[in-house]
């Protein structure tokens, strides 16, 4: 039994220094204006982290850097295979589990993948930590907007302003809605 945590031990503290040095390549600077070379190194080491300590903890969290890496390059197949692959690894008690669940659902929509999204929103919004359940009030609007659908985007936007009254942000949502209703009032009437 001490043989085997001491082989655990010795993986994780080697996964761990990987994991640091494909930190430590990461481009810093403006956002936008990351060097694609400097992404493919950190790519590449992260990769490495999978192939080689696949099994550990620190392989498990560098899913998710390597999950965000690709969804900047607008790898939204290799985003989401991380993102799952990290869910699956992890339970609701991974303090990075509900942070995954936004991050997949915004990947779904940049894919235009509107009914994928709101599975994923619909999920955070049943079983996410509290302080996820105005924001996924948002999300889910955003997506029924995209989607066309203006009566279900219009009960989360109000569901969001109920829940979180966001001074900026949710006088542009109070603005939309009353854009909206007064077209439906205009078109009823006319």
């Amino acid at each position: 039994m001490g043989a085997l945590f001491v082989f655990k031990a010795s993986r994780e503290a080697k996964a761990s220094d990987l994991y640091q040095k494909a930190l430590a390549l990461y481009p810093t600077g403006s956002p936008g204006g990351n060097n694609l070379t400097e992404h493919g190194q950190v790519t590449a080491a992260l990769e490495e982290v999978q192939k080689r300590y696949g099994s550990t903890i620190v392989a498990t969290t560098a899913l998710v850097d390597l999950g965000n890496i690709y969804f900047e390059q607008g790898a939204y197949d290799k985003t989401i295979l991380c993102y799952n692959d990290f869910l699956q690894r992890t339970d609701r008690t991974h303090p990075l589990h509900d942070r995954v669940l936004v991050s997949l659902g915004e990947t779904y929509e940049a894919k235009e993948s509107y009914e994928d999204a709101l599975k994923i929103y619909q999920l955070l919004a049943k079983e996410g930590a509290p302080v996820y359940q105005a924001q996924v009030q948002l999300y889910l609007g955003r997506v029924y907007e995209a989607m066309g659908d203006k009566t279900n985007a219009m009960v989360h936007y109000d569901n969001y302003l109920n829940e979180s009254p966001a001074p900026l942000f949710g006088e542009w949502i109070r603005i939309k809605l009353r854009r909206w209703r007064q077209a439906e009032k205009a078109a009823e009437g006319g």
